[in-house]
């Protein structure tokens, strides 16, 4: 569904940005823990077969943060 193929998009995002320098180790290493925090949310979320449209939107919610904390970092100028 659109969760997964943002969540994908975002971890290619992050692998690309670490790979290419414009993320640091550790910045990548936050951004990833982050990324796992959101799976774990889902998984659990999936334990009973149904996601609520609340429990839809959190992850919307925390994808959205997510993404804007990486965009934020990738435009981050390193000299």
């Amino acid at each position: 569904n659109g969760i997964d193929n943002r969540q994908e998009n975002i971890g290619q995002r992050i692998d690309e940005g670490l790979r290419s320098g414009r993320l640091t180790r550790p910045e990548a290493r936050r951004l990833q823990r982050q990324e796992r925090d959101i799976a774990r949310h889902e998984a659990s979320f999936k334990r009973d077969g149904v996601v609520t449209q609340q429990e839809r939107q959190q992850l919307r919610s925390e994808l959205a943060r997510l993404n804007n904390d990486l965009a934020r970092l990738l435009r981050n100028e390193r000299r």
